[in-house]
Parts: structure tokens; sequence; C-alpha cells
């Protein structure tokens, strides 16, 4: 049977695969064509290639470390939230029965993911407009 918590980082894992699919890893073709034609000679100056190259992957850049950085919040309110459960589990634990505190937890970390997976439409919508706003090359 699967539980809550699998099917919200399904949901998330899905979303992510999603976006890069559809946007990042079209990015990544537009940048590595940018940065080779930094290469068609143009110049002599492995400076200025360089520094052609940092322009085409900046926007990729940006994408990925955006990407990182809220499935990483989304990640951390997750693993927050299931440690206040396991501190209430272990007082549970402690008063009655670690049968009642598993029971406790499974249906906190459930309620945990169903929490967090509210945020998950807003997140993607962040992440979209993030990558229509970096896409120029």
């Amino acid at each position: 049977m699967v539980n809550r918590t699998d099917e919200f980082f399904a949901a998330v894992t899905k979303e992510i695969e999603g976006l890069e699919m559809n946007h990042v890893i079209p990015m990544q073709k537009k940048a590595f064509l940018c940065s080779a034609d930094c290469c068609d000679g143009k110049t002599t100056r492995a400076e200025v290639v360089g520094k052609c190259v940092d322009n085409c992957q900046r926007p990729l850049q940006f994408i990925q470390q955006t990407v990182n950085s809220a499935v990483q919040q989304l990640s951390n309110k997750f693993s927050a939230c299931e440690a206040q459960c396991q501190d209430k589990a272990n007082y549970i634990a402690e008063d009655r029965s670690q049968k009642a505190a598993r029971r406790f937890y499974d249906r906190c970390v459930s309620d945990c993911a169903e929490s967090c997976e509210k945020h998950l439409p807003e997140m993607v919508e962040h992440l979209r407009t993030a990558v229509g706003e970096a896409e120029p090359l």
C-alpha cells in the first residue's frame, strides 16, 4: 500500500520532471548551442570565449539553482513537520504505548505530506515564472 508520504514525493518528482522536460532541457540545448557559437572563430582570445560561454550558461544556472532551492525548501518544511511528529510520538510512547505512538506518528507524517503538497502548485507556478524570465539567451 502506498502511503501519503510516498504520494507526496511522487507528486514532487512528477512536477519537477515535467518542468525539466518542458523547460530546463530545451534551455540546456539553447545554452549548449549558444556556447558552441562562442567558439566559431569570431575571436582568438580564450578570455572572450570564456565570457561568452558564461553568459550562455547563466540563465540555465539560475534556473537550476532556483529549482534546487525550491525543492530544498519544500523538503525542509516536510522534515521540520516530521521532526515535530517524532517528538510528539516520543511523548506518547512514554505515556502510553509504542503502538499508539506509531499510529500517531504515521497519521501525523501523512498530514505533513498533505500540508506540504498544498504548496506544490504554488512552487511549480513560481518555477515556471522563473523559467520564463530566464529563458532568453
